[in-house]
């Protein structure tokens, strides 16, 4: 079984919109395990109360197609963002990388509209 590098989710900062993506990359590279991990305390947890609470609060709800579909999506625009995003964010800003950038994701999200039909169907796939 694949093991991933990263043990534990990361704490993100409302200011700092890199740790954000990361959180959230992290976040779905965990999520089949943190899935499995709910499902295996909601099964053998015998405390009652706690089951209940871990089963209907957690488990339940990110088994539903209504939370991955949307998770999955929103997977990749963080990702198009991330080289505008870390540059916005550095000490020294570059106008000539920053216009080249701007105008790379401005095509791709062009691009993604002009499919947004086979971009979805994708997505449904993969959740």
């Amino acid at each position: 079984m694949w093991m991933p590098k990263k043990t534990k989710l990361v704490d993100v900062c409302r200011t700092r919109w890199v740790e954000r993506i990361e959180g959230l990359d992290t976040f779905n590279k965990l999520f089949i395990l943190l899935f499995y991990l709910l499902q295996e305390i909601r099964i053998s947890s015998t405390d009652e109360y706690n089951k209940n609470i871990k089963r209907d609060a957690l488990s339940n709800c990110i088994s539903r197609f209504d939370f991955i579909v949307p998770l999955v999506i929103t997977r990749y625009a963080p990702d198009w963002t991330l080289a505008v995003t870390q540059l916005l964010q550095g000490k020294t800003i570059n106008v000539m990388d920053g216009i080249h950038l701007i105008s790379s994701l401005k095509d791709h999200v062009t691009l993604m509209r002009n499919t947004i039909d086979e971009f979805h169907n994708s997505c449904y796939d993969e959740a």
